[in-house]
């Protein structure tokens, strides 16, 4: 079975714009969460690690006549970056119709809806879809393949890789934009600070005095496909190779493993 290879990358993080700023980043390990600026935000630590505003997309701000949330702007934003790093900002001799996107997303474009229900939204009567963030990637990019939104919480990118594998191992796309993106949510973040787990200071998951964790926002795409495709069209060794995937759920716990193994 031949081998499934990463041929371009795309990020937008707290750390920055671009694969570059996010690999500076973590080797610095210099950014703090940020007090999130909702003045909805009653919760005991309404604190993430945000995008920064300069390297927030300033469009679309709309996709067929539908507003986009901020989530949704962060995955066009990588998956350019992805095709322009795969030589694919022009389809060129790749048929757009086997090109698929298999993007997730934990709460999509969540904003849009709290601000609607809240009457904060700039037209607060204007429905919007809560994930077309896989959908606006596809459209945008032109991408006419299986289009597909993961959204199974803290797994869905995860599981978005799989997609993609299978997408390509059974014949029904030569290329995939998989990846995922995530953008503040004041539900989300409401939640965990019901279930107390939220660190008060930053995420510190190897701290023995740690509390919790701390969502972050931003997204990030890879352009997979098949490595004899990625040979034809020319596009070298590609960054690495995805041999296989496979996931299991024990149902001990909604978040634990069973402790037995």
């Amino acid at each position: 079975m031949d081998d499934i290879t990463v041929t371009g990358v795309g990020a937008l993080s707290p750390l920055g714009t671009g694969v570059d700023a996010f690999w500076r980043g973590m080797h610095t390990a210099r950014t703090a969460p940020s007090r999130v600026p909702d003045p909805l935000a009653r919760m005991d630590h309404p604190r993430m690690y945000l995008v920064p505003e300069a390297d927030v997309p300033d469009g679309p701000a709309e996709w067929e006549g539908l507003p986009l949330g901020r989530g949704s702007r962060f995955a066009v934003e990588a998956a350019r970056q992805a095709a322009k790093d795969a030589g694919l900002s022009e389809w060129g001799s790749v048929d757009p119709r086997r090109v698929a996107v298999v993007i997730s997303s934990g709460m999509g474009d969540t904003e849009l809806h709290e601000a609607w229900w809240t009457g904060k939204a700039p037209d607060s009567g204007r429905w919007a879809p809560v994930f077309p963030v896989a959908s606006v990637v596809g459209g945008l990019l032109g991408a006419r393949g299986p289009n597909t939104c993961v959204s199974n919480a803290c797994s869905a990118s995860g599981y978005a890789l799989s997609v993609a594998v299978d997408l390509i191992r059974s014949g029904e796309a030569d290329v995939v934009f998989a990846g995922g993106a995530e953008a503040y949510s004041r539900v989300a973040l409401a939640c965990f600070n019901r279930l107390g787990a939220i660190d008060p200071e930053r995420c510190r998951p190897f701290a023995a005095d740690r509390r919790g964790t701390v969502f972050g926002e931003g997204a990030a795409v890879l352009v997979l496909e098949s490595a004899a495709h990625a040979r034809a069209r020319g596009a070298g060794p590609g960054y690495a190779r995805l041999v296989g995937t496979g996931w299991s759920c024990d149902a001990h716990h909604a978040t634990a493993p069973e402790p037995g193994g």
